[in-house]
């Protein structure tokens, strides 16, 4: 009797603010690596360094560099938000606001001490702008969570405990489109100077006439344009199912926001602005607006149980696999000149050894985040395409699921140690190898959630009947 009541009784909800408190130790070893990348030490006597910190220039910030007074405010913001989360315990202790002030203080030593840490690391900048940025974030990190953070915590635990799949669906996919919006307008170098916006248009970063990009149109950028959208299809389709035909108003409102998102990228300075990305759009809405009525929880008659499905499904996500696989394989080695390297194997091994994110650090902020995104992104849907492969309940599947997918990645950046034009980079192949993981063991969640069958349908009943 004992051991029955006990399996019957709740489990005790978790620590508040211990999420938050793995978040901060996970966050601030990011930013501290992120502030020392690439890591080249160089020793430097105190007395002269301490001489070289009193005397840090202010340095007058262009257009061209505000991305990285941008990048360090936006560094602290979160930062302080996780440890408002943490020492507050969600808000369950009273003395908030000396928590806030002792918090904003202490980010403010943090940024001290870490641009001081910088000149020991040559490569690194050392300014009073990016104390004054990063101590500005820290401050707008603690004003958000006393007005934000309640209503994202409670948000992030109904996310957890919610039961009913469809309403679940639509915070995960409102997540991802405030997601989107932002990584839409990064670096979040805005301007509206006149001047500034001319110097864009003469440097043909907008592009009025849909397929004249001055680069021309790839076929990743067309891809990963009309991928980005296809949630938000989904989402309106989700919100609207009770209404007849929604897909048409869906479109619209798809081409809406990709009109805004396009418009307010104009005013971003390093990005660039088409009314190709807002047809591409348009485009992945309308997808995502037909899977949800074909796959989702929308779906009346959901299309994995038809007679098609169970004849040619398993060969539908066998050539999407593979089709996966070959678009990785071009964007990963095209041209295919490959060689030996001219150091011989084992120079061309070595500078696979990297620091890690040394190369993304020497490109912009943006880029860096595009292959971070970009990488996660194409594994997690081939990790997910491998695991829908065999049985569902299959533990081997699962295991050659992950096997396959890091053998995949492994391979890929190896590969282009042979490739005079590209440069391999163990980073990358921990990001596409991670995300490959996440998408295998995501994919029973994820197909719970979006895919709708009558398997799914009949445990949604008997958890409510129970």
């Amino acid at each position: 009797m004992r051991e029955t009541s006990s399996r019957l009784a709740p489990e005790a909800p978790a620590k508040p603010g211990r999420a938050y408190l793995v978040l901060l130790v996970i966050y601030l070893g990011i930013v501290v690596y992120g502030s020392l990348v690439p890591l080249e030490f160089r020793s430097v006597p105190f007395e002269q360094a301490v001489k070289k910190f009193r005397d840090i220039p202010y340095l007058q910030i262009g257009i061209q560099s505000r991305s990285d007074l941008v990048a360090n405010f936006l560094l602290f913001i979160p930062l302080t938000f996780l440890a408002m989360g943490a020492l507050t315990r969600e808000n369950r202790r009273r003395a908030r606001p000396l928590i806030a002030l002792a918090t904003a203080a202490v980010a403010t030593g943090l940024s001290t001490t870490i641009e001081f840490t910088q000149i020991y690391f040559p490569g690194r900048t050392v300014s009073q702008n990016d104390i004054l940025a990063e101590t500005i974030g820290g401050v707008v990190g603690v004003g958000l969570w006393f007005c934000f953070g309640g209503r994202i915590t409670r948000w992030a635990r109904s996310l957890w405990e919610e039961r009913a799949t469809d309403r679940q669906a639509v915070k995960i996919l409102i997540g991802y489109t405030v997601f989107l919006i932002l990584y839409q307008t990064f670096p979040f170098d805005l301007t509206i100077s006149p001047t500034e916006l001319y110097h864009k248009l003469k440097a043909s970063r907008v592009t009025i006439l849909p397929f004249c990009d001055p680069g021309g149109v790839a076929a990743y950028a067309v891809l990963s344009k009309t991928i980005v959208m296809v949630p938000l299809g989904f989402l309106l389709v989700l919100l609207r199912r009770r209404r007849r035909h929604p897909i048409g108003s869906v479109v619209l409102q798809v081409c809406l926001l990709s009109t805004l998102i396009e418009g307010a990228q104009l005013f971003v300075f390093s990005r660039y602005s088409s009314t190709t990305d807002v047809m591409f759009g348009t485009f992945g809405g309308l997808l995502g607006a037909v899977a949800a009525g074909l796959f989702g929880p929308a779906a009346s008659r959901p299309v994995l149980e038809t007679d098609f499905w169970r004849r040619y499904g398993t060969w539908i996500k066998l050539i999407a696999t593979v089709a996966l696989i070959g678009g990785l394989a071009w964007e990963k080695w095209n041209p295919f000149d490959f060689a030996m390297p001219a150091g011989g194997l084992a120079a061309g091994a070595t500078e696979i050894l990297a620091v890690p994110f040394a190369r993304q650090y020497a490109s912009s902020e943006f880029l860096a985040l595009s292959q971070v995104v970009r990488e996660l992104t194409a594994f997690f849907i081939l990790g997910m395409l491998l695991r829908s492969l065999p049985a569902p309940g299959s533990k081997a599947g699962k295991i050659g699921g992950v096997l396959v997918v890091v053998t995949i990645a492994v391979v890929f950046e190896f590969g282009q140690v042979f490739l005079a034009s590209r440069t391999a980079d163990l980073t990358a192949m921990v990001i596409s190898g991670t995300g490959g993981i996440m998408g295998v063991r995501l994919f029973r969640g994820f197909a719970r959630v979006f895919i709708k069958t009558d398997l799914n349908n009949a445990n949604k009943q008997s958890s409510s009947q129970s």
